[in-house]
């Protein structure tokens, strides 16, 4: 308990008032890049250089959830679906409207939370059949070894079908503060994008990190060139590729990825989202 309670003294922040998200008004938050393992291990080696005894993770989280309840990792934020506020509010307006108004307020909200379902589960098949598809081109034994980071295959000789997505991610600024100190508000911060590509089927995940400084914008060009790279420098020699994207115009749903798509060896298929119903890489 004194171990946590010294780590939360150096890095978790006690705001005032009642925080969002949050019934009590005593709450401390970590960063949300903080694990309860993550922090374990710390006092894991913090004793064995104390030469003292330290208790297993489940002991560990037990005594935190009784003794410090106040002490929670901050949650990660997401995307708001536009569409979905709007036929939210709607339908809270729709009071003193007629009947016909109301059932197409409804009818407006169940369409779009329909789609989104349906283009939801298609991904899950996609991603589902690519893990079988690595899962059993990489194991060799019994045991799954998947190629290291950095070390793609020649096309072709690879499993059948491999899934990527991919995104840009919010931006951030450093030095990167989430909870924005006051003198924070009146200084600019130095941005810095950030574009993911995943491959589920082992899974690994790949961060470009584009300064400002470089930043060239984000679109057609600056996807496919980082697509390029990721399949060249990471890719797992597949013999079918599947990509999947949200549907913005201006970064992938255009006619410079189309005609990438089209040309590209290994063939194929590119897939996207309803936009505000995916989540950042």
């Amino acid at each position: 308990i004194k171990f946590v309670l010294q780590y939360a003294e150096s890095n978790a922040i006690l705001l005032p008032g009642r925080i969002p998200g949050y019934k009590k008004d005593d709450i401390q938050l970590l960063p949300c890049s903080t694990t309860k393992r993550g922090v374990w291990r710390l006092y894991q080696d913090t004793a064995a250089i104390l030469s003292l005894r330290a208790v297993s993770y489940v002991s560990f989280t037990r005594v935190w959830k009784r003794f410090l309840p106040h002490l929670v990792v901050a949650k990660p934020m997401t995307d708001l679906c536009a569409m979905c506020q709007k036929n939210s509010t709607l339908i809270m307006r729709s009071v003193n409207l007629s009947e016909e108004e109301k059932s197409e307020a409804l009818r407006m909200a169940e369409a779009h939370l329909l789609r989104a379902t349906t283009e939801r589960s298609h991904y899950r098949s996609q991603v589902a059949s690519c893990k079988s598809a690595v899962q059993s081109h990489f194991t060799i034994s019994g045991t799954f070894s998947p190629p290291p980071p950095s070390s793609a295959l020649p096309s072709g000789s690879g499993p059948a079908c491999v899934h990527y997505s991919f995104d840009f991610a919010q931006q951030v600024h450093y030095p990167h503060n989430p909870f924005q100190p006051g003198p924070m508000y009146f200084k600019t911060a130095r941005k810095c994008g950030i574009f993911g590509v995943c491959c589920e089927g082992v899974p690994r995940r790949v961060n470009y990190l584009l300064d400002e400084a470089i930043d060239v914008g984000k679109g057609a060009n600056t996807v496919i060139s980082l697509l390029h790279h990721f399949l060249q420098h990471h890719g797992l020699g597949e013999v079918e590729l599947c990509l999947h994207a949200n549907n913005c115009t201006g970064q992938n749903k255009n006619n410079a990825m189309l005609q990438v798509c089209f040309q590209a060896n290994p063939p194929t298929q590119a897939h996207t989202h309803t936009h505000t119903h995916t989540r950042h890489t």
